[in-house]
């Protein structure tokens, strides 16, 4: 941020090296409403890797309604996991 700002994304609330990790707090625009949410990452062995399975539930009042916001944090989320796939495949975010 500029100007000497910060922001808090998320608090790691429990992580299990090889198994997953869970998150606490609200992504993005969601820190302006009256929400809470959990996000999750849990890996499984696979051959030639791991599985990741990713989820983000989200709870309390949204001005408006939820319905506005699922698809875009549904989008965002999409993206940060087709991110790490790329890392751990040694491509670059723009290949």
């Amino acid at each position: 941020m500029r100007d000497g700002g910060s922001v808090q994304h998320l608090l790691v609330v429990y992580a299990a090296p090889g198994e997953g990790l869970r998150l606490r707090g609200a992504l993005g625009p969601l820190q302006a409403e009256g929400v809470d949410g959990t996000l999750g990452w849990t890996l499984k062995p696979a051959e030639g890797g791991a599985n990741v399975t990713l989820s983000y539930v989200v709870g309390g009042y949204i001005r408006g309604g939820m319905e506005q916001w699922a698809p875009r944090v549904d989008r965002v989320l999409d993206e940060q996991l087709q991110r790490l796939k790329g890392f751990v495949e040694g491509k670059s975010p723009t290949q």
